[in-house]
């Protein structure tokens, strides 16, 4: 899954002017101002999910009814066991 692709998975989902990083309503919580922040990794092409109020990926991606696995990039290696940001 790409980043735009994710993206439709998010209520209120909107870009940043560059593109680099989108934000929206989190899935995991009653948000009534965006306060998910995701973005697509540089090193590995996987999308890194970030709450501003500190629901953890696990439960964001619970919410959407997806898997770990569903954040790697398309046209990057990931590397196993490594989810680092940036």
């Amino acid at each position: 899954m790409n980043l735009e692709e994710f993206s439709t998975y998010i209520k209120k989902a909107k870009g940043s002017p560059n593109g680099s990083w989108w934000r929206g309503l989190c899935p995991s919580h009653n948000d009534k101002r965006p306060s998910l922040y995701f973005f697509e990794s540089n090193r590995t092409g996987r999308i890194i999910v970030r709450c501003r109020t500190g629901c953890t990926e696990e439960n964001i991606l619970s919410a959407l009814n997806l898997k770990k696995e569903d954040l790697n990039g398309d046209n990057r290696i990931h590397l196993q066991g490594h989810y680092g940001s940036g």
